[in-house]
């Protein structure tokens, strides 16, 4: 049993900072997300991605994180709605709130994700108001918000069959 003390302290260290960093004031979080927020962030690859690379796709931008068993849960899922959609004009960019960045490429190289994955550097959890995890928000080809889900999305298939008019 003493051996496994270390892994059950560092577990609840990480469920403590995680209450602390998602039950914080969010005052700072816009209230206005019906549309994509202008942004730029870089991939874990070192892909420069803004606002503009978004326009006329239907976007989700998806927040996650290595530690979190639901985000774990939809990256399989999510990765299998990209491959077959994303030539249809459809894109994921998921924002790890993650703090150590080697976590998430060994998460993306283990999971085989190809769709655009950036560390939360530029504080956009924040202004999305993200406070569970995973939250995602979709966006149609417009730029407009459809659809805010808190917890795993495991309905994207059927609201992108929708926004991209697949019957």
């Amino acid at each position: 049993m003493g051996k496994f003390i270390p892994y059950i302290l560092l577990v609840l260290a990480i469920g403590i900072l995680s209450y602390l960093y998602f039950s914080s004031d969010r005052s700072s979080a816009s209230s206005d997300i019906s549309e994509i927020p202008a942004f730029e962030i870089e991939t874990i690859t070192g892909q420069k991605l803004n606002t503009d690379d978004l326009k006329g796709k239907v976007v989700l931008i998806n927040f996650w994180a290595t530690w979190c068993p639901p985000c774990r849960e939809e990256m399989p899922y999510f990765e299998n709605i990209y491959k077959k959609y994303k030539n249809k004009g459809f894109t994921i960019v998921a924002i790890s709130v993650d703090v150590n960045e080697n976590f998430v490429r060994d998460f993306v190289k283990e999971y085989g994700v190809s769709f655009p994955v950036a560390m939360d550097k530029e504080g956009l959890s924040d202004m999305y108001g993200v406070s569970y995890l995973p939250m995602s928000f979709l966006y149609d080809r417009n730029g407009k918000l459809i659809k805010r889900k808190i917890g795993a999305y495991f309905s994207l298939e059927e609201d992108l069959k929708k926004l991209l008019s697949l019957h």
